[in-house]
């Protein structure tokens, strides 16, 4: 019995931009230490396009808006040699919203249901500190514990069949990194984060910048 396995490639392409507005408070607009509340808008417009080998590219476009506002209360607590510890609990609410153009392939599937609005809540704790080594150096570690919860799965539907990203409704989040001043023209920052879930979900991310200004 001779068998026929068909292969398909495909690739995608984004062109778009962001706008965004920004806004902070603070009741000590000097050392922002106490109460502060922080929130943004951020809007998105992308055209978007699908090749799908012989079968012809397919275009459409899609929207984001997002929302956030958080509200905290920093204490800060004074160390020796003009030395700092901050703790700062922390709560903040995202509205998310992603629409898209419902589309047909040239192999005939309809793909349909990309809109959607999420909730994202999070609560946490901040911890960092400010330690002076020498005239010019400033190191400032941190770390931070988050609860988060997700109100709804982002879904897709090809005809009949829905795939879902299934990521949990409640996380936790750890992050850990450092900001070093080595001098007035260079800076360092490094942070590692992970999140874990149920259902075994995990995630683990890190970044490290390197800024030089002059």
């Amino acid at each position: 019995m001779a068998q026929t396995v068909a292969s398909f490639t495909s690739s995608a392409n984004v062109d778009g931009y962001n706008l965004g507005v920004y806004a902070t408070w603070f009741a000590d607009a000097q050392t922002h230490s106490g109460a502060y509340v922080d929130s943004w808008y951020q809007y998105g417009f992308y055209n978007n396009s699908v090749e799908s080998g012989d079968a012809g590219t397919e275009s459409y476009d899609s929207t984001a808006n997002a929302v956030s506002l958080e509200t905290g209360y920093r204490y800060d607590i004074a160390l020796s040699n003009g030395n700092t510890v901050s703790l700062t609990p922390q709560a903040q609410f995202v509205w998310q919203n992603y629409s898209a153009d419902s589309v047909k392939d040239n192999y005939g599937t309809r793909i349909d249901g990309q809109d959607g609005d999420s909730w994202t809540t999070r609560l946490g704790l901040r911890v960092d500190g400010k330690l002076y080594k020498g005239s010019r150096t400033v190191i400032q570690p941190f770390a931070e514990a988050n609860w988060l919860h997700t109100s709804d799965d982002v879904s897709v539907s090809f005809d009949d069949a829905t795939v879902k990203q299934d990521l949990p409704a409640n996380r936790a989040e750890l992050k850990v990194g450092l900001q070093a001043d080595i001098d007035k023209q260079w800076s360092v920052r490094a942070q590692v984060a992970g999140q874990t879930g149920s259902n075994d979900f995990g995630d683990l991310n890190g970044s490290l910048n390197l800024r030089y200004n002059w």
